[in-house]
């Protein structure tokens, strides 16, 4: 017997089904070859660029709406793109409920059979990767603020949070990104087009003149990924999908009213994890720093251990401003040597070592010989890198042809701020939600995609102006034109190194017009 037409879902319209069996629900017959690559890249409804978490959740929002999307999160294995690949982030728990209701409208809307299956068989649920129940993810945080006064330091205790989640970013973004590729391959198993394609292999190309989505396959062919609704950009500012779009950043100068004047609102940190047990309590500390001639500076660290007993720790430390990684004053390389040479380069990461397990051992109060022999290699030695408040100069997001910027693509403020990890995946990936429900209610694709990129701005506004007073120093109104000279070659010097450390273009760090 024939089946008549299906009757919209009254809760959540024409594109709800409750079986995967059913025909007519949304999903479109796999031809084989071409036709169902043709058919996603002629009708994704939205398209991510860049392999972001603001990304991986809007896409999981977007397949929640019952929409296509396309992914190319690029073929790095996604990470933390400025703290690296070791960065452990310190999330409110409460973020866990996201990834609760994504998993209840995708079982709604697609039924058993249409979420991916782990392994073992059993159901893959996104909330298990943020169940504040598990003790290798749940514990408190406090930060630590120190005065040096009277000739001592005073501790204060700022801030608290009770239950907060110790999550490593490269195995969060892993589980998002890995289960938009398992809903992939559910599909074609079964013989059906699929619902999201991510394209790990292939390269951002830029855009057409008529909006379109260029990309760069595997094998060098140019792939038009046709008309899409939504396009969002969610790359490191310096990365090659946010090039390929046209963005540019342009780094914050505020004036601290310090003493210093307008400055470019940069800190440099060193990053890296440790073999050692720091328990279930996130830390953050600002703390006094003292050059040679008792001028006060003011750093700023974290400590978050892994898995039930919080060991290895992965820290964050910030160089006092006065700081000059400098292997031939320190004597670990001749005078003369070449800055870009490998002895150079090596005698400098050497010193960054030094000044990480120094840094550990106050923030941890342990001795630095057991830090010491308790460094990490590969991903998480300790690194150098660079951190500036930005905004994007280039090209405008407001919605204009629905490229929108989300992410760290659509500016920065502090790295260290506990609003850092939870801007780009779950505000903004949240509001991608509110998008489609726009568009469901009838709202103007124009319309809602304006709507979105003001919000998403507002987002990063918020975390930007919360943390930029993390940026400042004591009031240094005493110094004269040569102090801030030094003080301006050693942020050169420290930058030179945290690019080439990065793989970016770096300059010679230059002191009267010497490099050295």
């Amino acid at each position: 017997m024939g089946r008549g037409p299906r009757r919209a879902c009254r809760r959540c319209g024409p594109r709800c089904a409750t079986a995967l069996q059913q025909p007519g629900r949304g999903y479109e017959k796999d031809a084989g070859g071409n036709g169902v690559e043709m058919s996603m890249r002629q009708q994704p409804d939205l398209v991510v660029l860049g392999g972001g978490g603001a990304g991986a959740m809007a896409m999981l929002w977007t397949l929640a709406a019952g929409r296509r999307a396309v992914g190319v999160p690029g073929a790095d294995p996604p990470s933390d793109p400025l703290l690296g690949p070791g960065a452990t982030w310190c999330l409110p728990a409460g973020v866990h409920r996201h990834l609760e209701l994504l998993d209840r409208l995708l079982l709604r809307r697609y039924g058993p059979d249409g979420v991916p299956a782990r392994a073992d068989g059993s159901r893959w649920r996104l909330a298990d990767a943020l169940r504040p129940t598990d003790p290798a993810l749940a514990g408190g945080a406090v930060e630590v603020r120190e005065e040096w006064t009277d000739g001592e330091s005073r501790a204060t205790v700022t801030a608290t949070w009770p239950a907060v989640l110790r999550v490593p970013a490269t195995e969060l973004l892993a589980e998002l990104w890995g289960y938009l590729a398992a809903v992939e391959a559910t599909d074609r198993h079964a013989g059906r087009a699929p619902r999201v394609r991510v394209l790990s292999g292939h390269a951002v190309a830029g855009q057409s003149m008529a909006g379109r989505v260029r990309l760069t396959a595997p094998d060098g062919a140019t792939v038009d990924l046709g008309d899409s609704e939504l396009v969002l950009l969610d790359d490191h500012p310096a990365g090659a999908a946010a090039r390929a779009c046209g963005v540019t950043a342009a780094p914050l100068v505020v004036d601290h009213g310090d003493g210093r004047g307008p400055t470019l609102a940069r800190a440099h940190l060193v990053v890296g994890a440790l073999d050692t047990s720091v328990g279930d309590l996130c830390r953050r500390r600002v703390a006094p720093a003292f050059d040679e001639d008792h001028d006060e500076y003011r750093v700023r660290q974290v400590a978050v251990g892994r898995g039930p007993t919080g060991m290895p720790a992965w820290l964050a430390v910030q160089v006092p401003e006065y700081h000059v990684f400098d292997p031939v004053e320190a004597g670990l390389v001749p005078p003369g040597t070449p800055p870009d040479s490998p002895d150079h380069l090596d005698a400098v990461r050497l010193l960054v070592r030094r000044l990480f397990v120094t840094a550990a051992a106050e923030l941890l109060q342990r001795p630095e010989a057991a830090l010491d022999g308790a460094i990490r290699g590969g991903p998480d030695r300790p690194r150098l890198v660079s951190a500036t408040a930005w905004r994007p100069v280039g090209p405008p997001s407001d919605g204009a042809g629905q490229l929108i910027a989300v992410g760290d693509t659509v500016g920065g403020g502090h790295p260290l701020h506990p609003l850092r990890p939870v801007t780009g995946p779950f505000r903004h990936g949240h509001r991608v939600r509110r998008y489609w429900r726009r568009r469901a209610a009838g709202t103007g694709a124009g319309e809602a995609a304006l709507a979105l990129a003001v919000e998403v701005a507002a987002d990063t506004a918020e975390w930007i102006n919360a943390s930029i007073s993390d940026f400042a120093e004591p009031p240094q109104f005493h110094f004269n034109a040569d102090c801030f000279a030094e003080l301006a070659y050693a942020r050169a010097h420290r930058e030179h190194f945290a690019a080439l450390e990065a793989g970016r273009p770096a300059h010679p760090a230059l002191l009267d017009g010497v490099p050295r």
